[in-house]
């Protein structure tokens, strides 16, 4: 299975919970406007699961999982989640994606 990024991972990479929560809420809320969650996605936003999320093919349909894995680096090396700037970023990134293709 293709898994782009667990919150799991960044707990125990040391990222405070409030973090871990603050990016998955952005990322999959924006992954939700596009409609490229799969029904257990759709679930996380839900029943805000984020402290538990998972970006992967369960959780995310096969044209988010194709963004993500080209473009999900670049996306967090220039969020700045302090900021609350996950969305404007991830739109720019995106824009970028769809000018390449």
């Amino acid at each position: 299975m293709k898994i782009i990024d667990k919150a799991s991972w960044q707990l125990d990479g040391g990222a405070s919970e409030h973090w871990v929560r603050n990016h998955f809420k952005t990322v999959f809320e924006w992954l939700y406007g596009k409609k490229w969650l799969t029904p257990d996605g759709v679930e996380i936003v839900d029943e805000w699961l984020y402290s538990d999320a998972s970006l992967s093919e369960r959780t995310v349909g096969q044209q988010g999982l194709s963004f993500l894995e080209e473009c999900y680096d670049e996306y967090v090396t220039r969020v700045t989640v302090a900021n609350n700037d996950g969305a404007q970023v991830l739109e720019e990134v995106y824009r970028e994606y769809k000018a390449r293709k």
